[in-house]
């Protein structure tokens, strides 16, 4: 399936989930929120961190938005200084955690076989930028999950070593991470839950997601390949 299609179906998928929702009178997002909340702070740390490991994992990520897994977790804290630092400290030990399965994946020549669900051309793109970019490519890749993992991948194909990969890999996620926990907190203070119309919002951006997507499959990487051949 194309990445594109999957957040379109999201979105299909969350529409209808809405309008049952809206006629059989369940409680408003004010009080799931105010659950939700109560069930991270008893369940949180663990589940985040699991959570953070299986969006760190090459191609298990790609269906997924970047750093998704912050986004919800700051969402259903209080956004406290304490629980963002722990928001921040157990997504970075995930994402670290995936490091060294993506390398193995490279490494041991698995990642041919993960590849038959999404597009067989990201690995061969990222060592070529890897390349140009040297040691300044696992700094900007782990600005994104799906990034990151195929880096890794790429570092496990070249034997560049475990111990290598894993530090870049943590130093790098040690800036990144707290600045997107940072971000989404400031970006989620200003959402009112009392708004009815949360819920399309978010089918909103899912279509918008997806129709970027699609067009940057369909239209956009036709135009440059045919720019770069003229």
């Amino acid at each position: 399936m194309a990445p594109g299609m999957v957040p379109l179906l999201f979105a299909v998928a969350f529409a209808i989930f809405t309008v049952i929702y809206k006629t059989i009178g369940l409680p408003p997002p004010s009080e799931i929120a105010v659950i939700g909340k109560e069930l991270y702070a008893n369940y949180g740390n663990i589940t985040l961190l699991i959570a953070a490991f299986l969006e760190g994992v090459f191609m298990i990520n790609i269906y997924f938005p970047g750093s998704f897994v912050i986004l919800l977790a700051v969402f259903l804290s209080d956004k406290t200084a304490t629980q963002l630092s722990l928001i921040a400290f157990f997504c970075w030990l995930g994402f670290v955690g995936a490091g060294p399965l993506n390398y193995w994946l490279g490494n041991a020549g698995f990642y041919r076989v993960l590849l038959k669900i999404g597009k067989n051309d990201i690995v061969i793109k990222m060592r070529r930028w890897m390349d140009k970019r040297g040691k300044v490519a696992i700094l900007l890749a782990s600005i994104h999950p799906n990034f990151l993992a195929v880096a890794q991948v790429c570092m496990g194909i070249s034997s560049e070593g475990y111990r290598k990969t894993l530090t870049l890999t943590a130093l790098s996620l040690a800036m990144w991470v707290p600045l997107w926990t940072i971000i989404f907190s400031i970006v989620l203070k200003q959402v009112d839950m009392s708004d009815s119309n949360q819920a399309w919002y978010v089918v909103a951006i899912f279509i918008i997601w997806g129709i970027v997507l699609i067009l940057k499959d369909n239209v956009y990487k036709p135009l440059k390949k045919r720019f770069n051949s003229d």
